[in-house]
């Protein structure tokens, strides 16, 4: 899933640097169906890469969700703690 993941990351940033409007709506709407996946498998630090890499918390809000209903908002905080304000590790 992992690899999934990475490459469903790099298909986002691609598609903003092709001003691909309609590629990114159909990106976001593939992640909400794989991130119910994620979940059924309990791979939450998926969720969390995701929301750190894809700056879409709008759309993209029901992973938070997610996060708060299985208690694992931990993940996100502690990745963002990590990272810090300028978005590279520590």
């Amino acid at each position: 899933y992992e690899c999934e993941v990475e490459v469903l990351i790099m298909a986002y940033h691609a598609y903003v640097q092709a001003c691909s409007e309609r590629s990114i709506g159909e990106l976001l709407r593939f992640l909400r169906d794989r991130a119910g996946v994620f979940v059924e498998r309990g791979r939450f630090p998926l969720l969390v890469r995701l929301l750190i890499a894809i700056p879409e918390y709008h759309a993209m809000e029901y992973m938070f969700g997610y996060l708060v209903h299985h208690g694992k908002m931990d993940l996100l905080l502690a990745k963002s703690k990590l990272l810090g304000s300028t978005g590279t590790p520590k």
